[in-house]
């Protein structure tokens, strides 16, 4: 046997074991749109998936682990499905298959955008610059805490459902006012 046709035989042997081997395997899948973390709403949300691997014979589609559709037009590469969720957060997966086997579930998490739950910040914002004794100044404790109040207020409604604050500094921050 020469050189040459060592080489060929090796590089046949090589193409046959990993066509092999890749035909006896099931195809896998990825979630391309939504992200994984997408904030929706609306009764249904629209799921590109792409396929590679080996021919799929189907997809299955399911929502919080359950299947809700079964889908026999799958080719490889990108494919598009409308999937009708729930009124809160859920997940989405799609495991496609073939006579080999099925694939891993492609899995994203989606959050319903009036299912958010924001808090209410409850603030005690104390400065006081001003003291009785002349050592004891402090530039801008009463400015910090102002700052700092307006800055959480503008909040309300964003990150906190309701920002309620008690602002005492200077002379108004008395023990008994601060205890209150």
């Amino acid at each position: 046997m020469t050189k040459k046709s060592f080489l060929s035989s090796v590089l046949i042997l090589f193409a046959v074991t990993c066509f092999g081997q890749q035909q006896n395997e099931p195809p896998q899948a990825s979630i391309v749109q939504p992200l994984n973390g997408t904030v929706f709403d609306g009764a249904q949300i629209k799921v590109v998936y792409v396929v590679s691997g080996t021919e799929p014979k189907s997809a299955r589609i399911l929502v919080d682990d359950r299947a809700v559709q079964l889908l026999i037009d799958v080719s490889i590469g990108e494919n598009t499905v409308v999937v009708d969720v729930p009124e809160r957060d859920c997940k989405i997966s799609v495991v496609v298959q073939n006579e080999f086997g099925a694939s891993a579930p492609a899995t994203v998490h989606l959050t319903r955008s009036d299912y958010i739950f924001k808090p209410k910040l409850y603030i005690l914002a104390v400065g006081i610059s001003e003291y009785f004794d002349p050592n004891l100044k402090l530039h801008f404790a009463a400015k910090d805490a102002i700052d700092f109040s307006q800055s959480m207020l503008r909040q309300e409604g964003l990150l906190y459902e309701k920002v309620e604050l008690r602002l005492l500094t200077d002379e108004y921050a008395s023990a008994e006012n601060i205890r209150d």
